[in-house]
C-alpha cells in the first residue's frame, strides 16, 4: 500500500475543508493563518508564545465505512494538537500524522479513536480503519508549552466554535465522537442534541441526536477523552473492548444507526441500561473458543461442561462471569453452536482441553449445541437481528436488545430437533 500517495491525495472532501479552513484564516501552512479573533486568544493567555492553527484530518476512505450495513460519515470532534512543535503544517503533514498516529496506536487519544472504531464499524482492518474518518479540533492555537495538556482558555473555546459548525457542515457527518469535555458542551451549545441515553461509569458517555442544519439526522455520541480513561491505566489496545459505559453507548449508537432500533425517553434507557445496574452485570456472554492452535477444542469444551483459555494471563479473562449468566459458543468458520449458563463463575486450573500448563476452565451447563453445520453464522446475525457478533474477542458481553440474544438461543433450539442435549 502506498501511503504517500494516499496521504497527498486531494479527495474531495479534503479539497473542500482545507478551501474552507483556509478562506476562514484558520489553516496551520504558512499564508494560511489570518484568524480574526487571535488577538483577544492571544491575550486570553497573556501573549505567551503560541502555535496557531491546525488542519481537519481527513481520512482518504472518509464516507466508505459501514455501520450496520449503512455507509457512515464519521467525524471526531476532539481538543487541540498540544503545545508541542513549531506550529507551522503542511496539510499533507497532517493527513500523513493522523492517519499514521491512528494506525500505529502512536499515543493514548489517536489509539482510543482506532478502538472506537472498530467496536463502532462493521468487520474492517486497521489500514481501512484509519482511513474511514475525519477528525477536527475544537479549538486551533495552542500555546507552545511543550506539553499535550489541553490549556485552551475559555475565550479561545468561545473564539473556535464558529469554525468547528462550519468545518462540521462542511463535511456533513452521520455520527459525531466528541471527546473531551469541551467538545462535548461545544456540540450541545451548537446544535442542542436530544439527549436518548446516558450510561454511567468511570465517565458519561451520552448517545443525542440532532440536526447540523443540513437536514439531516446526526447521531451524536458524547464521550471522555481516550487520555482520561489512560490516565486511569486503561491500555487502547487493539481487539480488547473500550471501557464499559463507551462500549455499550457504542452498540447502542450501532443499534439506532441502522434502524435496529428505536430511541426513547432518556429516563427509560438509563433505567435499562445504565452501567453497573444489575441488567448490565447480567448481560449475556459471547465466548469464542479461538481454536488457532487447537482445531477442535470445542469437542472438548461441550463434552466436559467448560468453556476454556490458555495464555490470558492467567484467570482473569473469567472475572466478568457470574453463576447463573447465559453463555454462548462461537466457533470460527461455523457460527454459534451452543448456548448455556454458568454453573459457578469460578475459574480453576485444568489442562484437559487445549493440554497447556496455563490453561484455566469455568463451569458451565451446556442447554442446547447443534451440529457442526447448523450453527448459527455471523452473517445469519446480521440479517435476522442487525447484531455484529463480537468475534474477534474470546470473552466478552453481549451489548444488544434481549431479543437478540433470545432469538439466538431460540433458533439453536429448533436446529437442534426442539430438544435439549
Amino acid at each position: 500500500m502506498n501511503w504517500d500517495n494516499i496521504d497527498a491525495e486531494m479527495t474531495p472532501w479534503r479539497t473542500r475543508v482545507k478551501n474552507l479552513q483556509t478562506q476562514l484564516g484558520i489553516g496551520a501552512s504558512k499564508g494560511c493563518f489570518d484568524c480574526d479573533h487571535f488577538k483577544s486568544c492571544h491575550a486570553s493567555i497573556s501573549n505567551q508564545p503560541i502555535l496557531k492553527g491546525d488542519w481537519t484530518y481527513v481520512g482518504h476512505k472518509y464516507g466508505q465505512a459501514l455501520v450496520g450495513g449503512k455507509p457512515a460519515k464519521i467525524l471526531f470532534i476532539s481538543l487541540d494538537r498540544g503545545g508541542q512543535g513549531n506550529g507551522y503544517e503542511k496539510f499533507k503533514a497532517t493527513q500523513q500524522g493522523f492517519r499514521t498516529a491512528a494506525y500505529e496506536h502512536e499515543n493514548s487519544h489517536m489509539g482510543g479513536v482506532d478502538v472506537e472504531l472498530e467496536h463502532l464499524l462493521d468487520e474492517t482492518s486497521p489500514e481501512d480503519r484509519c482511513q474511514q474518518f475525519a477528525l477536527t479540533n475544537s479549538v486551533r492555537c495552542r500555546r507552545k508549552s511543550g506539553s499535550m495538556r489541553y490549556e485552551a482558555t475559555r475565550i479561545m473555546e468561545q473564539n473556535c466554535e464558529s469554525y468547528t459548525k462550519a468545518i462540521i457542515r462542511i463535511l456533513k457527518p452521520d455520527i459525531i465522537i466528541a471527546q473531551g469535555d469541551n467538545p462535548r458542551k461545544s456540540m450541545c451549545r451548537l446544535f442542542s442534541p436530544i439527549i436518548v441515553t446516558r450510561y454511567r461509569g468511570q465517565a458519561s458517555a451520552e448517545i443525542g441526536r440532532g440536526n447540523i442544519g443540513s437536514g439531516a439526522d446526526v447521531l451524536f455520541l458524547l464521550t471522555a477523552h481516550p487520555a482520561f480513561y489512560a490516565r486511569r491505566g486503561f491500555p487502547w489496545s487493539e481487539g480488547d473492548p473500550p471501557p464499559e459505559e463507551i462500549e455499550q453507548a457504542i452498540q447502542q449508537a450501532r443499534e439506532i444507526y441502522s434502524g435496529v432500533r428505536q430511541t426513547h425517553s432518556i429516563e427509560e434507557n438509563n433505567v435499562s441500561y445504565q452501567a453497573n445496574s444489575s441488567h448490565y452485570r447480567q448481560r449475556d456472554l459471547f465466548f469464542n473458543t479461538n481454536e488457532t492452535n487447537a482445531p477442535g477444542a470445542y469437542h472438548n469444551m461441550f463434552n466436559q461442561g467448560v468453556i476454556a483459555v490458555y495464555g490470558y494471563g492467567g484467570p482473569a479473562i473469567f472475572n466478568q462471569c457470574i453463576a447463573g449468566q447465559r453463555v454462548f459458543a462461537y466457533v470460527n468458520g461455523m457460527g454459534i453452536l451452543a448456548v448455556g449458563h454458568i454453573v459457578d463463575g469460578q475459574a480453576f486450573p485444568d489442562d484437559t482441553v487445549f493440554h497447556q500448563p496455563d490453561e484455566y476452565h469455568v463451569s458451565v451447563q451446556w442447554e442446547t449445541i447443534v451440529p457442526e453445520h447448523m450453527g448459527v453464522t455471523f452473517q445469519e446475525v446480521i440479517q435476522d437481528f442487525g447484531y455484529h457478533l463480537p468475534i474477534r474477542k474470546t470473552l466478552c458481553r453481549m451489548y444488544c436488545l434481549p431479543n437478540v440474544t433470545d432469538g439466538i438461543a431460540i433458533e439453536l433450539l429448533h436446529r437442534a430437533g426442539g430438544n435439549p442435549p
